[in-house]
């Protein structure tokens, strides 16, 4: 990832300039590993080219860095936050490499990055990683949504047959080995091709180890087949035994997802949805939905979700600015307030549910809107957008919280 920001948007004219940076986002790359809440809001951070130095995200990754490139203020005084940026999106892309966390990166990125001022080279660099994770997960939830949603052990009558003990059959190794021994059995009859000569011969022992060796080898050989064999029918059973219960998961899931949709029930806030103002709708569809939704989800359900928010709102087309949205659900605080759970106050980049939250519990204001989600207050987004947002944002929060 740090190549990729030296060809698209750093230059570093030393070899070894490149390699510190590494060293000081392998650094940074531990410290989120140990803290999994702190992934999001230095990815925010990292993504976004006009994050101002100030920033508690850039400001604590700048310090890693400096202790590892003692001279790094001098080679980046007239850009240190891309070389800091490039950092950090180094490090959680090495994150990434687990499934889950990279599907958290492209829940809390992707709904905000169309809303950042990326440079040419940003929209190559960190458009193409958030892309790439984004195929990457969509990829693993198309193939778990359609055939395998987990969260259930298999049913009771899901009984595996235990595997078989086999032992080596000692009777024909036994003849096998006397072969080897020599030309006679113990009685004194003559063996077929039995080794020609007895012990007390020279070149016995050319004769007796080739032929002692197949003899065992075919009796291991005989013991694993037979054991591999065995293995084989029981996972073959055990795929026969869980397969219709897994297909029924799936199919009861999506049974579950239509009723709701034509129930048009928020058990949340126990009213119709039709009844509710807009603010109220898009909050309480994203909050109820996502009580049914598995972490790891193709695209087909963000639909899902746009088509149920357009049936059941009047000009879901409509726009708003993003910072209005925010006064509208705000101004909804006694409703919403005993729905949105405790969160940790941090004068970081965060998501924009999270900003929600913490106006609604008094330790932002909605002047911090600009600064603490990273996008201009003038954006506008049509409320079924603005409902895909929040649920997306709750379901890291899902994430992060396991």
């Amino acid at each position: 990832m740090l190549q990729k920001f030296q060809d698209e948007i750093l230059n570093l004219t030393e070899t070894d300039h490149l390699d510190k940076l590494k060293k000081a986002a392998a650094e940074i790359e531990k410290k989120l590993a140990r803290d999994k809440r702190k992934i999001v809001p230095f990815l925010l951070a990292g993504m976004d080219p006009q994050v101002p130095i100030d920033n508690p995200e850039i400001t604590e990754a700048k310090e890693i860095i400096a202790k590892k490139w003692t001279t790094f203020s001098g080679v980046a005084k007239d850009s240190p936050v891309t070389y800091i940026r490039a950092a950090i999106i180094h490090a959680i892309d090495s994150l990434a490499s687990d499934q889950e966390i990279a599907n958290l990166c492209v829940l809390a990125s992707k709904n905000i990055i169309s809303h950042l001022k990326l440079t040419s080279g940003d929209e190559k660099v960190v458009g193409g990683f958030i892309q790439k994770l984004s195929d990457q997960v969509n990829g693993l939830a198309n193939m778990n949504f359609a055939a395998n949603y987990v969260g259930h052990q298999l049913p009771p009558s899901a009984v595996v047959a235990p595997l078989k003990r086999f032992k080596i059959e000692e009777k024909p190794l036994g003849k096998s080995l006397e072969a080897a021994s020599g030309p006679k059995d113990s009685a004194g009859t003559a063996i077929p091709n039995a080794n020609p000569k007895t012990p007390d011969e020279e070149g016995w022992s050319q004769g007796f180890a080739p032929k002692a060796a197949k003899a065992i080898g075919d009796a291991v050989n005989k013991l694993i087949e037979a054991q591999v064999g065995d293995f084989e029918q029981t996972i073959q059973g055990l795929k026969q035994t869980s397969n219709p219960f897994i297909n029924i998961d799936v199919i009861q899931l999506k049974t579950e997802l239509l009723w709701w949709k034509f129930a048009g029930y928020s058990t949340s806030f126990e009213k119709r949805y039709r009844e509710m103002p807009k603010g109220i709708l898009e909050f309480a569809l994203a909050l109820d939905y996502g009580s049914n939704i598995p972490s790891i989800f193709p695209i087909a359900v963000r639909y899902f979700l746009l088509d149920t928010h357009r049936e059941l709102c009047s000009n879901p087309e409509d726009q708003i600015s993003v910072l209005d949205f925010a006064k509208l659900l705000v101004s909804y605080k006694s409703d919403i307030s005993d729905k949105i759970g405790d969160c940790e106050e941090s004068p970081g980049r965060t998501t924009f549910y999270d900003f929600i939250r913490r106006v609604v519990n008094g330790s932002l204001s909605l002047d911090d809107f600009e600064s603490i989600v990273g996008m201009s207050s003038n954006d506008t987004m049509s409320y079924g957008d603005l409902c895909v947002w929040l649920f997306e944002d709750m379901q890291c929060e899902l994430i992060i919280n396991k």
